[in-house]
């Protein structure tokens, strides 16, 4: 797990945090490593709270945390993890899980001055759920 620094300067409003990460996977020690690569702010909130369960199987969830508490939380489809469909030998459509070693996503998260902590958790049926990555804002 990595614990780095990402703000110079401390959040002072609400406003928008736009994150680019890149995600791998180590096929060896089963161990996932995350990395920002990219990072804006702007002034202002989102319209949805982004807290919605969603039914992907594999999930990462990104917690804002104050002082004491969680305060919001956002789940994304795991990008190492993709439902493909395709037609088999007999022309029939089948769908199949596809796991990458590496990829580029990027996640929009909401902030305030209460915010201290981006906690980011991968969410699989084999490890349930597993942080991997704590942002200090």
């Amino acid at each position: 797990m990595i614990t780095e620094e990402i703000f110079v300067e401390p959040v002072t409003e609400n406003m928008i945090c736009f994150l680019v990460f890149v995600i791998k996977k180590d096929s060896l020690s089963n161990h996932t490593d995350i990395s920002m690569i990219q990072k804006t702010m702007t002034k202002g909130h989102l319209k949805s709270s982004g807290s919605e369960l969603i039914a992907a199987r594999h999930q990462l969830k990104f917690d804002i945390i104050g002082d004491k508490d969680i305060l919001s939380s956002y789940f994304i489809e795991h990008p190492l993890y993709k439902r493909v469909e395709h037609a088999d030998a007999g022309n029939v459509l089948t769908s199949q899980l596809v796991k990458l070693h590496k990829q580029e996503f990027f996640v929009r998260l909401s902030l305030n001055p209460e915010s201290k902590f981006i906690s980011i958790s991968e969410i699989t049926p084999e490890i349930k759920q597993k942080e991997i990555a704590r942002l200090k804002i």
